[in-house]
């Protein structure tokens, strides 16, 4: 990070610092929202693990710049399982190109909200089938 700063003729001050961290524990949580809602479809489907498994692959895609990929590609990596949000956003906000990036937080909130509220839905349903 320091090296491409200084290539790219950054400033960084300590507020922007202080961002950095926060964007860097917002990313987190919103991996961690990410795979809740995937998650919380094994109440529902036996094999859910193939399907879980392809939605975390998405994350792959989300290491190169998004407008690369088709729109359809492009709107289902910003609305419907927004890694754009762990790198490419944060990235431009941070290159001063876009302000996307400081909707990541309202973006965690909403899906773990979402996800959570799913999550906890389908473990009222839950039933065993075991002793």
């Amino acid at each position: 990070l320091a090296q491409a700063s200084k290539e790219l003729g950054m400033e960084w001050s300590l507020g922007k610092l202080a961002l950095l961290i926060f964007i860097a524990i917002c990313i987190g949580l919103l991996y961690a929202a990410i795979q809740l809602g995937p998650t919380a479809l094994a109440f529902w489907i036996v094999e859910s693990f193939p399907l879980t498994m392809g939605i975390f692959a998405l994350n792959q895609m989300a290491q190169y710049p998004l407008n690369i990929y088709p729109k359809i590609i492009q709107i289902l990596l910003i609305f419907v399982f927004p890694y754009a949000f762990t790198a490419y956003f944060p990235a431009l906000y941070f290159l001063d190109l876009s302000m996307w990036g400081l909707a990541l937080p309202l973006v965690v909130l909403v899906l773990f909200t979402i996800n959570y509220k799913l999550f906890r839905y389908g473990m009222t349903k839950f039933t065993s089938v075991g002793n």
